[in-house]
């Protein structure tokens, strides 16, 4: 039987909510963000346990929330954000994409979008405190989906993007993600000298958790690679954003722990500023 679980809300304490039942009460949306287009035409609409069977627990994909739902009650999960790195880089098979939410109380509700012959399906990825609301039976299920078939096959995700032609030599990898940056020997140096102690962590050791794609920001004429990385079942209060320029041999980073700021590298105060801000666009969307 669910166990009884507590869901701290900003200044004050939450009731405590005990089973399914009374949980969903509870776990109301909070803020809001948005998945992409090509996000939504590959994994969004309904998934069930049992298509058919109207009693079936529920999963829905929208553009800004992931929902559960059963016997007229529903858990929905907002600030939606896509990790196709999710499990690093040793994904389980017939893995395409992880579709995270925050529920209110900085509970986390993850949709893991999986592909095999017989068409999608999802695997939820609770907290302590939402599995215990939902129960064994219904975090541990597989959720097809019911809406027919695709109009084709999504295929994996990390395949690199094609080349140009070269001459004949050995492949270069093209960094996509956070930890590719460690098979730069470069980064892997110079990171783990200006973390320091904060590396002793494996979420930040090796930048391994959920990442989203490098991109780019430009500072006073020096441009940046940027990636971005969080613990495992815990984004909304642990976190790195990290600036790294090779051709400068700089690096700064922003991590996040708890409510708690840390600025690695002794940024100037403009790199501070745009660290601030990509910070909050990438790890507090509205």
């Amino acid at each position: 039987m669910p166990m009884p679980f507590e869901i701290r809300l900003p200044g004050r304490l939450a009731p405590i909510c005990m089973g399914f039942a009374l949980a969903v009460s509870c776990l109301q949306a909070w803020s809001q963000s948005g998945f992409h287009a090509d996000v939504m035409k590959n994994y969004g609409g309904n998934y069930a346990i049992a298509c058919q069977d109207a009693g079936s627990p529920r999963l829905r994909v929208t553009p800004t929330s992931l929902v559960f739902t059963q016997g007229g009650k529903s858990i929905t999960g907002r600030d939606v954000q896509t990790a196709y790195s999710y499990f690093g880089n040793s994904p389980p098979a017939n893995y395409r994409v992880a579709l995270m939410s925050q529920v209110k109380g900085n509970t986390s509700m993850v949709f893991i979008v999986y592909e095999d012959k017989h068409g999608q399906y999802i695997t939820l990825d609770a907290d302590d405190k939402l599995a215990a609301a939902l129960g064994k039976a219904r975090v541990s299920a597989r959720y097809r989906y019911c809406d027919g078939p695709r109009a084709e096959a999504v295929g994996k995700p990390l395949a690199l993007p094609p080349q140009a032609s070269k001459p004949a030599g050995p492949a270069v990898a093209v960094p996509q993600y956070g930890f590719d940056l460690f098979q730069n020997p470069q980064f892997k140096a110079l990171y783990i000298k200006t973390a320091g102690p904060l590396t002793r962590e494996r979420w930040l050791g090796k930048l391994e958790g959920p990442t989203g794609p490098l991109r780019k920001t430009a500072i006073g004429g020096a441009e940046f690679v940027v990636a971005d990385n969080c613990k495992p079942h815990d984004c909304y209060d642990h976190n790195v954003l990290v600036f790294y320029a090779s051709a400068r041999g700089l690096l700064y980073a922003r991590v996040f722990q708890k409510g708690k700021v840390t600025l690695v590298g002794s940024p100037p105060p403009a790199v501070v500023a745009e660290l601030d801000r990509l910070w909050l666009a990438t790890f507090r969307r509205k």
